[in-house]
This record gives C-alpha cells, structure tokens and sequence, in this order.
C-alpha cells in the first residue's frame, strides 16, 4: 500500500516531467471512484440504528474494500507504465476492438452493492457460507487474484511500452495461459463471493463469466487479425485461464 501511495505523490508532483493534462484528469476520476465505492459500501453496511453503525459487522468488508482499492491503485499504476499516447492506452484496456466492456464492467459492480447490502441487513444468504474459515479462504483467494493482476500488468506494461510491438507476449504469466489478467480479476469475484459469503455474488459471477468469456473471444480474434499464425501456434499451446482446463 505505502509502494503506490508513494508513486502517487511521484506521479502528483511531476517528478522526471511534467504529467499530462490526462492523466492527471485519470488520477482524479479515479480518486472520486474510490472515493465513492467507500461511500456506498459504507453506507450500504451501516445499520438503520445510529447508536449502533457497523458494531454488529466483523473484520471481513474493511479488508475486502482496501483489497478493492488496492485493485484500483493498480490499474492506475498500469496507466502510468504505458506509453503516453492515444494508440496505445486505447490497444492496452482493449478500447479499440471491444468498447462496450467498461459499460458491462459498470453494470456488474454495480449489482455488487447488492451484496453489501445482503451482508449488513437482508442476510438472505444461507449461514453455511459465512463460516469464518471460508470467508479467511475467499481474503486470500483475493489476495491471490491481485497478485496475479500484478504480475500480468508487470509484463504488458513492458511488452506496450515497446509499442512497435515485436510480437506475441509469451513470457510470465503469459508462458501458461493466455489471460492470466481476466484470470486474475475473475478470481477476485470468487474471493470476494467468498469472504462475503454470498449467495447473490455467486449468481453475479455467472454474469463475470459471461463478460470475460465474450471479451476472451473479441480479443484472441483481434490479436490473431495482427499476429496470425504465431498466435495461432500460441493458441494451441496454452489455456485460457486454467491450464489444462479452460
């Protein structure tokens, strides 16, 4: 946490070169998101009773939300790595073949307020998920998720930043599967169904599945238009997202 407070205030105060205009417009977007997920979970969380905010909640939503945050500083740590041009942000988040995937993003975190909700007052998930050792598992699964998100984000950067690229990225994460950075974030939808205990989130992730799997299908047909055949043969060496399984 501190290694990307850090770089923020690298990233704020200039250091080697003025930020441009859009960027810093990005760290502000992404500051009043932060700032309004913290919101609206919070207040989703808070108990109708004022004498009484958030006594009856365990340890379980504080961490899931700074893991959330930790997510966001690195999306934002991955902007920072890119080449500052148009061509080349837009190629790295997929804008130019699949735009409508930030809007099904939106949509599913949205539906996620729900669980927050289910945790602190509906409780309409059955008691058996919400055994301590289950929600302890789904924290580390998270944990899990972003590290992989990390280490996918670490070889895209320097594969972008060469930005004639010089082929397929086959290193990393990449020598095993194919998207190990929708693996990652996949994963997190599991872990946080976990540490919520939630029956709705696990309906959710259906949702999560079916954003993932169409944007697996545009991207690999976007990629195989540049690379053909070398990704072609990549193709048929390594997994989606699980070896050996997807």
């Amino acid at each position: 946490m501190h290694y990307f407070l850090k770089k923020i205030r690298t990233m704020l105060s200039g250091a080697g070169g003025a930020i441009t205009a859009s960027k810093r417009s990005l760290l502000l977007t992404t500051s009043l998101i932060i700032g309004v997920c913290f919101a609206g979970a919070i207040l989703c969380l808070q108990y109708h009773d004022k004498s009484n905010v958030l006594r009856h909640l365990d340890c379980f939503p504080a961490i899931v939300m700074l893991l959330n945050v930790l997510f966001i500083l690195q999306h934002v740590h991955f902007y920072y790595k890119l080449p500052p041009t148009i061509q080349v942000v837009k190629e790295a988040f997929g804008v130019t073949y699949d735009p409508l995937m930030g809007r099904f993003n939106a949509l599913l975190l949205l539906c996620e307020s729900v669980v927050f909700l289910d945790y602190a007052h509906w409780h309409f998930s059955p008691s058996f998920l919400r055994q301590s050792g289950l929600q302890y598992a789904g924290i580390g699964v998270y944990l899990l998720a972003f590290g992989m998100v990390v280490w996918a984000d670490r070889h895209l950067a320097r594969h972008f930043a060469a930005f004639a690229r010089n082929g397929v990225i086959t290193v990393g994460p990449y020598h095993y599967v194919r998207h190990p950075r929708y693996a990652g974030l996949f994963l997190s939808r599991v872990g946080f169904a976990l540490a919520f205990g939630s029956l709705i989130e696990w309906g959710i992730i259906i949702g999560w599945f079916w954003v993932v799997r169409r944007r697996i299908r545009i991207e690999e047909r976007h990629l195989y238009q540049q690379f053909g055949e070398e990704y072609a043969r990549y193709m048929r060496k390594t997994a989606r997202l699980l070896p050996g399984v997807f």
